[in-house]
């Protein structure tokens, strides 16, 4: 396996690799003056229905708090967080220990389109639909949906394709609207199905491909 990449799941580089750098199971890594074990990790995609008050993160933040990885098995408790949710959020999280992978699904170069469910205190307007649309001024630069379609009185389905930090919260609070629920429903190709909070489905290899 690449040596960059073995070095990423031990938590010891990031995630860029070289050509050449290339480690066998049967080699022996230093590192700051220890040997380090290569283990071949089969790769892998969780999809975790994230509920809300939990915390996207691998550092509990107060003793608390909960996150996560409180949720899911011990051994995947190093596995890439892809496109987090803020604590007032749910819904699908995916979770994976291949970089490239996680890449693909987060940058928005890939286009990778993500759909949520968004409830709000008040009905949102034909305008305010076609302003998510067609762009509304953020701090971090114009933020633009997909699409923005009504999904009940006060309720609408949005589609993005990048997932800054509370995007669609302030989207909304720059039109006067207030959001009661929100809720990621798709990620890519992978859907959040039945799953209900807390609960997590491992993902075949066949679907991730």
């Amino acid at each position: 396996m690449r040596l960059n990449k073995w070095l990423v799941l031990a938590g010891a580089a990031s995630s860029r690799r070289k050509a050449g750098e290339q480690a066998l199971a049967k080699d022996t890594i230093t590192l700051d003056g220890e040997n380090l074990r290569i283990t071949a990790e089969a790769p892998r995609i969780i999809a975790f229905y994230k509920p809300r008050d939990v915390i996207s993160s691998h550092t509990r933040q107060g003793k608390r708090n909960k996150i996560v990885f409180d949720f899911l098995p011990l051994g995947w408790h190093r596995d890439i967080i892809v496109g987090r949710l803020d604590r007032d959020s749910e819904g699908l999280m995916l979770l994976t220990n291949d970089g490239a992978l996680a890449h693909e699904l987060m940058h928005p170069s890939f286009g990778v389109q993500r759909v949520y469910q968004v409830t709000t205190k008040q009905t949102l307007t034909d305008n305010d639909l076609d302003l998510l649309v067609s762009g509304i001024e953020l701090e971090d630069g114009t933020s633009r949906a997909i699409s923005a379609t009504r999904d009940g009185e006060r309720r609408v389905r949005i589609i993005l394709e990048e997932g800054r930090n509370r995007q669609i919260r302030r989207s909304l609070d720059a039109l006067g609207h207030t959001v009661t629920r929100l809720v990621r429903i798709q990620h890519g190709p992978y859907p959040l199905e039945d799953l209900q909070p807390g609960e997590w489905r491992e993902i075949s290899l066949e679907d991730a491909s």
